[in-house]
């Protein structure tokens, strides 16, 4: 599915002026949206090589930042009037990050108070929204890629997922595994 209410639709594999690229990551494809083009650059920065810039694919996932004061602080209302639950977010080496959140909607919306953002969960993707300005969410940008392409590749199947590096040396490679 893709990410249509959202508006991302990605067509440059380098990125475009209005902050749209596309990553792939083994047999993930994300789709990346920002009205921020230095959140953009810097997740650019942060994901390659690992993720290969390259045109979307015909069903990538997507992911919209949105930088709106407006949109924000009627989150932030929402929130104070919601139940809050708990939901786990993001796989990290020892521990699964849970966020509280609730549902609005149809859709899961999560608070994120240590990046300043929050997560709308929507078919095919996710919609991130922050105060204009606000650096700390590009962390929480990076963490909802790697997320997705993560869940793409273990539900392929057949995928060793290790906590390694690997080098080089006199054209053999040495594997460290943690």
């Amino acid at each position: 599915q893709t990410l249509q209410a959202a508006g991302a639709t990605v067509t440059s594999a380098a990125g475009d002026a209005h902050g749209r690229a596309s990553y792939r990551f083994g047999p993930a494809c994300i789709a990346v949206a920002s009205d921020d083009r230095d959140a953009g650059r810097w997740l650019r920065e942060f994901l390659t090589p690992w993720f290969v810039p390259g045109p979307p694919d015909e069903n990538p996932l997507a992911v919209r930042m949105t930088s709106s004061a407006p949109a924000f602080a009627a989150l932030e209302q929402r929130m104070a009037e919601a139940p809050l639950v708990p939901h786990a977010c993001f796989a990290l080496d020892r521990q699964v990050v849970e966020l509280p959140g609730w549902t609005e909607d149809g859709e899961l919306v999560i608070a994120d108070r240590e990046r300043g953002c929050f997560y709308r969960v929507q078919p095919g993707g996710v919609e991130i929204v922050a105060q204009p300005g606000e650096r700390r969410v590009r962390v929480g940008l990076m963490r909802v890629v790697r997320e997705l392409a993560a869940a793409r590749m273990l539900r392929q199947g057949g995928i060793l997922d290790l906590h390694a590096s690997a080098f080089v040396i006199a054209g053999r490679a040495i594997l460290l595994v943690g």
